[in-house]
């Protein structure tokens, strides 16, 4: 069983994470009405789409990854049906 206070720390640095990727989201200039921001949320719930977001140095390049990865997202769920 984990321990609480690790699993505490553990949401906590991801809520810390997601906090983050909305402030850089809104400094880019998109909105919350705007579906590119509810679409980076979602791909953000994954550690490691959310720390490749963090790390990247400039907007177009943030964009550019979320489409990507929500084109690919959706493929995938197309694949499935």
């Amino acid at each position: 069983m984990i321990d609480h206070k690790l699993q505490k720390a553990r949401t906590s640095k991801q809520e810390e994470e997601m906090d983050k990727v909305k402030k850089i989201l809104k400094e880019d200039g998109l909105l919350e009405s705007d579906a590119m921001f509810a679409h980076a949320l979602i791909i953000c719930t994954n550690t490691l789409h959310r720390r490749n977001f963090l790390t990247m140095e400039t907007k177009e390049g943030r964009l550019n990854f979320l489409q990507i990865c929500w084109e690919d997202r959706r493929s995938r769920s197309k694949q499935m049906l």
